[in-house]
Parts: C-alpha cells; sequence; structure tokens
C-alpha cells in the first residue's frame, strides 16, 4: 500500500472517532426546572451539575438591562421586574389563547397571537435603551416636524427630544416561544459541556427529548423546531411515562425472574399536571451473537394513559398564594403608611412575587412537619412579616383538589383493559407527590392494599430514562437492552365527503383512524369506493375536532379512470386507498396513496349476501323489538363498514387482492400511484421554514455574542476595581512608604488622583450599561502607565540581590569544573573551555560593572539592569556548560591485531593519541591514589590486631599492594615517553600517519615485538575496565553520601536564613 493512501486511511479513521467519540444527553424540561443525564465513554449514567453543584436548574430566563440570565438568576428578576423574566416556559410550548387563558398564574409579557387558530406565535420584551440592538422604532420626527413649522426652531428642538424619550420608553423586542426555548437548551449544553470538561470539538449535539404524555403534535413539533435552532441532533422524543418506566426497568430487571411480568401504575403529580400511566414490565432472554449463550433483557408495554392538566403544583401555589394574601391583610391592616397600598396587599407586585417564590420551600416543610414558619423582611412598606401556615390549613385549601386524582386512575386502568386488582405496585413521581394528602387519596382509592413505592427518584426518573435511550440509539454505547413499546396520546380521526349513488349527493363521513390504545409507530389504511374528480381528505386531533393538522386534496382522479377507459359496464370499479403512519415521536404522515381496480362480481355478490342476511334477520324478529333491532343493525353496520374502510397495514397490496378476488387477466395492471396527484395542506403549527429558521438563528447568536461582550467586560470591570482597590491599599496601608520611596512626590500624588477619579468614574459611568468596552480599557492603561514604573522599582530593589547572588554562584562554582574537564574529559576540546572561559571573564566585567552603576542611581530612577538581564547571563552560562557536559563521548584508540591496522573513532591522527594516552595516565594515576588508601587503611588496622597469623596475611596484602604501585609507576613513565613521541610525531618508529600505518610495512623482529606489545595492551584494558568498574561503584555510593550531605546543607540553610529574617 502506498504511503498517501496510508495517510488518507489514517485520517479517515481519526475523523470517524473524533465524530463517534461524544456524549449523549437526555434533556428533562419540567414547569419548574430543568434537569441534564449524560452518558459519556468510560462514566456512568449521571445528571449534570450547574454551575452552583446542583442537579436542577431552574427552568427561568431573564431578559433585563442588556443581559440575558437563567436559572435563579432570572428568578430573582421576576420578583420585582416580572416583565423583564419568563418563569413557566413549558406552558407556552405549542401554545394557543385558550390554553393560556388556563394557566394559573398570568403571563407578565405582551403576547402575540395567530388570528386565524389563536396560537401563540410570539412574547414582546420591554428594553428601554434598546441595550439589546433589536429594538425598531417609529420613526415620527417628520411628522412632528411638519406640524410645528410655525414654532421657533427652540420648540421644535424641545419637542423632538421628547419624541425621541418616548420612543426610547416604548423599545420592544419580540421573540418566539421556540426561540426561548432553544437558549435554554443551549444552556442545557453549555452546563454538560462544562461538566465533563468538553472541548470544542467534541461538544454534546445527540440528545433524547422528554416531553408531556399529553403534548400533541403541536407542542411536539415546537420541541423539535427548538431543538434544531439550538443545533442539537434529536435521536428520539420520549413521554414523561415511558422515561420514567424504562428507568424503572432498568433497576429492576435484575429482580425480575425469566418471563416474569409485572403492572405497575405510575402516578406522576407534577409541577404543571398530573399523568397517570399503567405499564407492564417483563424479563425477557435474547440471543447473543455468540452460539448458544442468551442475554436478559427488558421489554415495556404501555397498557393505558391519562392525565389532568389542572391537577398540579401550580394550582396548588395559587390557592397557597391566594390564602396568604387574605391572611397578610387581616394581619396588618394598621401597619401600613397612609395612603400607600390602602386596600390590599395585591396592589404590590413584588411583595406577591415574594410569597409566591416561597412558597414551593413552604409546601415541602408540610410534607414532613405539622407547621411551617413565615417570615420575610421588608415585604412591603418597610412591614416586614412573620406567620406559620400548618398542614391543616393546606389541606383545608386544596381538599377538592386531593379528590381529583381517582379521576386519571380510573381513566388509565379503564383504557389498560385491567381491573385495580390486577395492578401489581404503584410507583409515585413529581414533586407534588409529597403531600400527604394526596398519597392518602391514593392509598383509599386502592384499599391501602398496595404500598405507595418510590424505586425511582421521582424528581429525576425520568431524565435518567431518556438519558438511557439517548445512550442506547448512539449506537456508540452498550448498555441494557430494554424495549419500550408505547401508545399513541391521541385519537386521530378523518373525514371526508362521500358520494351516494343512490342520492346522488356528498355525504360526510368521520371514521377513528388512530386511537389512544393503539401501539406506535404503526400504520393504517383508508379505503374509500365513492369519490369524485376533487376528492379530499381531512384529518384530525382528537374527538372534539377541534384541531386540523392537514388535508389531503387529489386531482385528475376521473382523467385516470378515462386513461383505464372505464365505463358503467366495466368488470372493474375504482378502490382508492391512502396509507397513514404514526412515527415514534407522534406525528401523523401520509404514507402512500394508491388507486386499485377490483372486479364488480365480487363486490356486488358481497353486498348482496350482506342484504340477504340483514332481510332475514329482519323478518324473523317480533314487531315489539324492531326499534331497537334497527337500532342495533345501524350500529352494526357503522362498525362493519368503519372496519372496511380503516384497516391494518400488513400485507401488501397485490397480495391482499390476489387472496381476495379471483381475476380474469392476471397480466391486467391493477394498483395506480396516487402520490403525484395528491396535494397536502397543512393547518395549525407547522415546521419552520428554511427562512424562519435562518432568521431564528440569527436572533440566537446575537444573543450569544451579547453574552460574550457582557462577559468581556465584566471581567474587565472586575480587573479595574480589583486594580483600585489594590494600589490604593498599598499606597495607603501595606507600602506607603516605598511607594514614596521609589517615586518622585509629584509622581505618587499624580498617581493618587489618578485612582481616586478612576473610582468615581467606575461607580459612575462605569456602571451604565451603555458604556464600552473600552473605556474600560483606558481607564486601566492609564492606571498602569502611571503605577508600573514605580511597582517595577520596588520589585527590582528586592529580586536583584538574590539574582546577583545566584549569578556569582554559577561563576565561582563552574569555573575550576569547567577548566578541568579538558584534562579529565579526554573528547572535550581545548577551544570549548577556551570559549566558556571568554564568556565567563565578559559576565564577571558586566555584573561588576552593572552593580557599580546601580549603587550610584537613586532609589526613584529607573534601574540600570534588571533581574530579567541577570537571569538571562545566568541562563547563558548554564547552557554553555551543560552543553560541554552533554558531548557525547569517544572511545579510545586500540589496535586490531587481525586486520593490522591503527583503528581511531575520531581522525586517526596524534592529537587522538594525545587524548587516549593522557586519559590512560588520568586512570593510572586514580588506581595509585586508590590502592595507596587501601594501605593506608590496612596499616591502620593491623594496629588492633593481635593475631600473628592474620598480621602475616595483612602484611603480605600491603607488600602485593606497594609492587602493584611500582608496577603502575613504571606503565605512567612509559605513558609519558609516548605522549612526548606523539607530541614529536614519532608514531612506532614509522614516519607514517595512523591511518596509513600497516603490519606489512614491519620486519619479523617488528612483528613480533608488536604483536607482544598489543597482548600487554589488552590485559591492561581487560585490567582498567575492571577496575573502572570497582571505581564507578564506589563514587556512586559516595554520589548517595553526597547527596545526603547536600540536603542536610540546604535545611541547614533555609534555617539559619528564617533565623536571619526574624
Amino acid at each position: 500500500m502506498k504511503k498517501q493512501e496510508i495517510l488518507t486511511l489514517l485520517l479517515v479513521f481519526s475523523l470517524f472517532a473524533l465524530f463517534i467519540n461524544c456524549a449523549v444527553v437526555g434533556i428533562d424540561l419540567g414547569s419548574e426546572s430543568i434537569k441534564v443525564s449524560i452518558k459519556d465513554h468510560g462514566k456512568q449514567l449521571q445528571l449534570a451539575l450547574n454551575s452552583a453543584s446542583q442537579r436542577k436548574t431552574r427552568s427561568s430566563i431573564a431578559f433585563v438591562e442588556g443581559e440575558r440570565l437563567f436559572g435563579k438568576e432570572a428568578e430573582f428578576v421576576s420578583i420585582k421586574q416580572p416583565e423583564y423574566s419568563l418563569i413557566n416556559l413549558k406552558s407556552l410550548i405549542g401554545a394557543t389563547k385558550e390554553s393560556i387563558s388556563e394557566i394559573p398564574f398570568p403571563i407578565a409579557q405582551e403576547m402575540v397571537f395567530d388570528p386565524n387558530d389563536g396560537s401563540l406565535l410570539s412574547l414582546t420584551f420591554n428594553d428601554e435603551n434598546n441595550l439589546f440592538g433589536l429594538c425598531k422604532k417609529k420613526n415620527k420626527e417628520e411628522e412632528q416636524i411638519e406640524e410645528q413649522e410655525h414654532e421657533v426652531e427652540e420648540e421644535k428642538e424641545v419637542e423632538e427630544a421628547l419624541i425621541q424619550e418616548e420612543e426610547e420608553k416604548e423599545c420592544k423586542f419580540e421573540l418566539k416561544p421556540e426561540e426561548i426555548l432553544a437558549m435554554m437548551f443551549n444552556q442545557a449544553i453549555k452546563m454538560s459541556n462544562d461538566f465533563l470538561q468538553l472541548t470544542h470539538s467534541r461538544k454534546i449535539k445527540d440528545c433524547v427529548l422528554t416531553v408531556p404524555s399529553y403534548y400533541g403534535e403541536r407542542e411536539r413539533q415546537s420541541i423539535l423546531d427548538a431543538a434544531k435552532l439550538a443545533n442539537l441532533n434529536v435521536l428520539s422524543l420520549m413521554n414523561d411515562h415511558s422515561a420514567f418506566a424504562m428507568k424503572y426497568t432498568m433497576n429492576q430487571l435484575t429482580s425480575l425472574k425469566e418471563n416474569e411480568s409485572r403492572n405497575v401504575i405510575l402516578i406522576d403529580v407534577g409541577s404543571g399536571s398530573t399523568t397517570v400511566s399503567i405499564f407492564n414490565v417483563k424479563s425477557i432472554t435474547k440471543p447473543t451473537m455468540i452460539k448458544g449463550k442468551n442475554r436478559t433483557a427488558g421489554l415495556v408495554n404501555v397498557k393505558g394513559v391519562a392525565w389532568d392538566k389542572g391537577l398540579s403544583g401550580e394550582t396548588l401555589d395559587k390557592r397557597i398564594l391566594e390564602y396568604l394574601l387574605d391572611k397578610f391583610d387581616k394581619e396588618n391592616e394598621s401597619k401600613f403608611p397612609i395612603g400607600q397600598y390602602e386596600r390590599s396587599i395585591r396592589e404590590c407586585k413584588s411583595a406577591v412575587n415574594k410569597i409566591k417564590t416561597r412558597i414551593p420551600g413552604w409546601k415541602h416543610i408540610l410534607s414532613v412537619n405539622n407547621k411551617a414558619f413565615i417570615h420575610i423582611d421588608s415585604l412591603i412598606g418597610g412591614v416586614d412579616w412573620s406567620s406559620e401556615i400548618t398542614r391543616q390549613e393546606l389541606e383545608e385549601i386544596g381538599k377538592d383538589l386531593w379528590k381529583r386524582i381517582s379521576m386519571p386512575i380510573s381513566s388509565a386502568i379503564e383504557r389498560s383493559g385491567l381491573l385495580k386488582e390486577e395492578i401489581d405496585q404503584i410507583e409515585l413521581a413529581g414533586g407534588s407527590v409529597r403531600i400527604p394528602s394526596i398519597q392518602k387519596e391514593i392509598s383509599n382509592y386502592f384499599d391501602n392494599e398496595l404500598e405507595l413505592r418510590k424505586s425511582v427518584n421521582f424528581d429525576e426518573g425520568a431524565t435518567l430514562g431518556a438519558g438511557l435511550l439517548a445512550a442506547s440509539l448512539s449506537a456508540q454505547f452498550r448498555v441494557t437492552d430494554i424495549e419500550v413499546k408505547d401508545l399513541q396520546m391521541h385519537d386521530i380521526y378523518v373525514k371526508y365527503q362521500k358520494f351516494d349513488k343512490k342520492t346522488q349527493e356528498n355525504v360526510e363521513k368521520e371514521y377513528l383512524v388512530f386511537s389512544q390504545n393503539d401501539q406506535i409507530p404503526s400504520s393504517k389504511k383508508l379505503k374509500v369506493r365513492d369519490f369524485n374528480d376533487t376528492f379530499k381528505i381531512s384529518v384530525f386531533q382528537d374527538i372534539k375536532m377541534k384541531e386540523k393538522l392537514f388535508e389531503v386534496n387529489f386531482s385528475n382522479l376521473n382523467q385516470i379512470l378515462i386513461d383505464y377507459d372505464l365505463n358503467e359496464t366495466s368488470k372493474t370499479s375504482p378502490l382508492l386507498t391512502l396509507s397513514l403512519k404514526v412515527d415514534q415521536n407522534g406525528f401523523v404522515n401520509v404514507k402512500d396513496s394508491k388507486l386499485i381496480f377490483v372486479p364488480n362480481i365480487e363486490i356486488i355478490e358481497k353486498i348482496e349476501d350482506d342484504q340477504e342476511n340483514e332481510n332475514e334477520t329482519e323478518e324473523g324478529n317480533s314487531e315489539k323489538d324492531d326499534d331497537n333491532n334497527k337500532e342495533e343493525k345501524e350500529e352494526k353496520e357503522e362498525k362493519e363498514e368503519e372496519e372496511e374502510v380503516i384497516q391494518e397495514e400488513e400485507e401488501e397490496e397485490e397480495e391482499y387482492l390476489n387472496r381476495i378476488y379471483d381475476w380474469d387477466d392476471k397480466d391486467d395492471k391493477r394498483i395506480v400511484d396516487l402520490m403525484d396527484n395528491l396535494k397536502i395542506e397543512y393547518f395549525g403549527k407547522q415546521k419552520f421554514s428554511h427562512k424562519e429558521m435562518k432568521k431564528s438563528k440569527k436572533i440566537i447568536k446575537h444573543f450569544e455574542k451579547l453574552d460574550k461582550e457582557n462577559q468581556k467586560k465584566l471581567n474587565i470591570k472586575n480587573e479595574l476595581e480589583s486594580k483600585i482597590y489594590d494600589l490604593l491599599d498599598k499606597m495607603n496601608y501595606e507600602m506607603e512608604e516605598e511607594m514614596k520611596r521609589f517615586s518622585l512626590e509629584e509622581d505618587y500624588n499624580n498617581l493618587i488622583t489618578i485612582l481616586n477619579d478612576a473610582q468615581d468614574w467606575l461607580y459612575d459611568e462605569g456602571m451604565e450599561k451603555t458604556t464600552e468596552y473600552s473605556e474600560f480599557k483606558k481607564q486601566i492603561s492609564k492606571i498602569k502607565k502611571n503605577s508600573e514604573p514605580i511597582l517595577s522599582r520596588i520589585k527590582e530593589f528586592h529580586e536583584r540581590p538574590e539574582a546577583i547572588e545566584s549569578l556569582e554562584y554559577i561563576l565561582n562554582e563552574n569555573k575550576e569544573e569547567i577548566l578541568k574537564l579538558n584534562q579529565t574529559l579526554y573528547y572535550v576540546a581545548e577551544k570549548e573551555t577556551k570559549g566558556f572561559m571568554e564568556l565567563w571573564n565578559k559576565t564577571k566585567v558586566w555584573l561588576e560593572d552593572q552593580i557599580k552603576s546601580q549603587n550610584e542611581k537613586q532609589d526613584w530612577e529607573d534601574p540600570i539592569f534588571t533581574v530579567s538581564d541577570i537571569k538571562n547571563r545566568e541562563d547563558r552560562i548554564k547552557n554553555r556548560i551543560s552543553s560541554i557536559k552533554r558531548k557525547p563521548k569517544i572511545k579510545p584508540t586500540k589496535y586490531d591485531y587481525m586486520n593490522g591496522k591503527l583503528i581511531t573513532l575520531s581522525d586517526n591522527n596524534p592529537k587522538s593519541l594525545k587524548k587516549y594516552y593522557g586519559t590512560k595516565l588520568i586512570w593510572k594515576e586514580k588506581k595509585i591514589w586508590i590502592i595507596e588508601n587501601e594501605i593506608s587503611k590496612l596499616v591502620e588496622g593491623i594496629k588492633e590486631i593481635e593475631d600473628e597469623e592474620i598480621k602475616e596475611r595483612i602484611e603480605k596484602q600491603i607488600t602485593e599492594k606497594t609492587e602493584k604501585i611500582e608496577k603502575l609507576k613504571e606503565k605512567i613513565l612509559e605513558i609519558n615517553q609516548k605522549l612526548i613521541d606523539v607530541e614529536n610525531e614519532k608514531v612506532e618508529k614509522s614516519k607514517k600517519s595512523p591511518k596509513d600505518f600497516n603490519l606489512g610495512d614491519l620486519t619479523e623482529e617488528e612483528l613480533l615485538e608488536f604483536a607482544k606489545e598489543f597482548e600487554n595492551e589488552q590485559e591492561e584494558e581487560e585490567e582498567e575496565e575492571s577496575f573502572k568498574k570497582e571505581n564507578e561503584e564506589e563514587e556512586g555510593e559516595q554520589k548517595v553520601d553526597d547527596k545526603k550531605t547536600d540536603e542536610e546543607n540546604k535545611e541547614e540553610e533555609k534555617f539559619m536564613n528564617k533565623k536571619d529574617e526574624l
């Protein structure tokens, strides 16, 4: 394989790894808070923590004074300025004018509705100074100028100024609910990225979003549009009850026996609604890739779902708020200032909002205690409020609400087809389920026979279930196999005009296509026999027929019939089919449409058979039951007709026709595709168009850009504030004397003036939102320009002595060592040590000159040289030393007797021989020194020994070592002579260079002498190598001792320095 092909493959694999190596998330948007679960590689499924290390974040957003706030910060804004914040965004997703009117707490923003279907289009936010840059002001200046032409110029200017001021006050901007939701999704993803500390290349994109079970197509489409605006890849939408069921199954799978099933009812009393669902959990086995080996999997079948939007935590909060406001008015009638809030606390919105935000906390306390104490400082008009609310009062406030819990429970059980006695477990979820009265009503409904369980955290179960589904759909992770079979949440009906041949008129027909008990995804086929040229079918959601989803219009049907030459005598009649499909996300779509030609004979016979049966039935009945039979017959006909019109799509068209009808001509074409002949017109909430998507993304990016600018401005503002206070503290307290010593009086006073002016500017113009980033930068630059020279002189004064001492230490310690290298290491050239000495001398002279010049300077003058200059000189010395010591070692010269040549690793000249013999000389001298030390130790040790035999042995050793020293001295003399010969360019009695030296040039006597000398050299080299090893071991031990001594010296030196400082 070529190199280019290999590189291409590596690039492809790296990009693929980068693409798949991403985390996935499950996002649960609640009425009160938003929670995110994350599955990343090598980590368990977990909940993301926000910047405050909390597992849930308030689902609030605010747009105030040019800043976009989220979570708790946005909630604080809602207390005093509710018109700038949005608390319960979930209630506005896919909302209509009618649904918004049912929200317990009113929305503070102005809203724009679609005049046709009443759907919410946008919300209006105030922006007085156009700090967000989205406001479009009305241009009234020209009109005012025309009306006031007769007035003087001054009056014109005053009037124009007033108009401009009025326009600024009216400045507003609009945002769509999907755009606001996309901002919250972006914030959730940002929180997740920060939690996992992911880089830009690994940012999270794949997700599963939970939705309330009662959400229809309108709301679900809004969720998908918002996710697309946030650049999220939605793997699936998931109903809340399905997400909880998946997490429940994950936890309980090990406790279920093989093929054991369990019917569980989930009662979720949340902040925005109550949902009751019944699901069957079963443990099943599935085959694996390995033959004969199975794995355990979970199967969840949702049986029935029901809900009550009016039974929620918010509804109870509204009642508690009204009760507490009345209570406050009664307790504080005489405490208000005259003329202020004379009627009720309800007139003060900020006071009402203060109480409202505390209600969830008091409810939580009352769920475990009988009493909750209330205390709010300066609630209204400087009046503090202290009171209490009891559990008994809470039960009285919501006594009619508690009873409503039985209605969705009964509906869910009825839709599931189960009996109450067949329920095995009760699981609770939602924050409001903590209320004891609700738990009591649930227990009473089930005759106190079942335990109220909380197997899954009822605040986080849906979030973790969504994360589990995201991991299983991602194909990057291997998780427990759990399949959830959900139901269609809303009835889907069709309505169309059917042509009646008898009356020759169009008759309106409506049929139920998908019911709430149908599993999704699923497909149904609608079959129509009588139609006209402009036939249309309307598709509706829910039995009330209020929400029209889309309309299918057929065209040119008569032309198709003409093309097939169909007339009254034809043996076939047309059958129009329309296949509808509900996908996993709950959306109804047209799958296909066909025109089928079926034989008339079979149809006629079937109709006739039905008529005969009907006649027989009519004749056999008594006159008394005629009316009842007629009603039953009509109901039966309607049911049969519906079964005939609406059928499950289980087999192919041609297989179905071949099974039902006997065809005369098998080659006759019988099916025509009508997908090109139909046009679909959508109603209500539609998917964002490309133009809308582009415009909304631009708005979101605009806010993100503002956030970055605001954060940048906040950082520099904090930097300016910190710099001002730091310098003022130094000049007034910490370093006052030093600041005066190292600056002129004029510069010192000027700096104080600049700092005071900057402080005044910071708390005046600097607090304005319109102040530009560059203005803060100018203030900081001005302060730095006047303060840094002084601070630099102080810093140099304190650090200079230590830097000088360090450089002097380097110069003094390394000079002798480098000079010895040329003698101790044969491969270090003389020119290198010479170059080092030149640098050493220059540095030494430079340092002495600089110190002398600096001593002549005043403290308030700039230094002659800086600490950085000294460190640069020190680094140059250190680098030169390390480069010399790191020089690669060259092996000594040796004779190769077999080849008869003199070989050197360098250039084989006399200079190399000089280094070689010099090295040998040093080793011989060092060996003598070691043996002498051994002799001296033996001499000292023999004095203490009394045993004569041992003494003789030691004396013998001393004699042997002394003789060895004499031999070494003789060798040294020989080596010295060789060094003299090399110096005089005499190499082994030959005038040729070592490179040209050859045994063939020698006489027989010289050759024998050379061989003998070579053998001696070999013995010496072996002896030297063994000696070298012994010496290295001794040096290693010595280095350890030296290191310990150095550490002790350093510790002692540190102690002495601290002592000197004290």
